[in-house]
């Protein structure tokens, strides 16, 4: 398999080869079939493979990721595995967090172990123990700690709809009253 080796401490506008190793670097875009990152960073990483390793990547998108030590903004992969990470926002079919934490999850299925999020939406929640502040999911088989769960959402929803409906029928019977 050819390769690239990114220089070290030096700044790279883009690299694009079948695999990709990048130590110690800044680039601006990486495509590559098989990527690897560590101790660096990146605007846009596509690849379907990737291993990120203590780096930070605005935007990932891959078939298969592995983040440990690292930051991301925005996923959109089939499975992506994130250990002792930071991810913003992440888009996947399978979506695996272990210590580590979330601001939005969307995805099929989730398997969380002492990870935290601010919003996960899946079909299937495993894993434990799982704390989100909101949590939309279908089927869950983890311990959870959570703010808004789905039953909560809809009695908040119906709540706030009886809520608007009411302010809404009192300000026409009283606009009725003074005509």
């Amino acid at each position: 398999m050819a390769g690239t080796e990114a220089p070290e401490d030096r700044e790279t506008t883009e690299t694009v080869a079948e695999s990709v190793n990048v130590t110690q670097s800044t680039v601006d875009l990486v495509e590559a079939e098989l990527v690897r990152m560590s101790q660096s960073a990146a605007n846009e990483v596509e690849a379907d493979e990737v291993d990120i390793r203590q780096s930070l990547v605005r935007e990932l998108e891959a078939e298969t990721a592995t983040v440990t030590a690292a930051a991301v903004m925005v996923v959109d992969a089939g499975s992506v595995g994130f250990n002792q990470s930071t991810v913003g926002l992440a888009r996947a079919d399978q979506v695996n967090l272990g210590h580590s934490a979330a601001g939005a999850i969307f995805t099929g299925s989730a398997n969380m172990n002492d990870s935290h999020a601010n919003l996960l939406v899946a079909r299937n929640v495993s894993g434990g123990p799982v704390h989100a502040r909101v949590l939309l999911a279908g089927r869950v088989d983890a311990p959870v700690e959570t703010q808004l769960d789905t039953p909560r959402a809809l009695a908040a929803g119906l709540a706030a709809g009886v809520g608007v409906g009411l302010v809404l029928l009192l300000g026409n019977l009283m606009n009725r009253r003074r005509r």
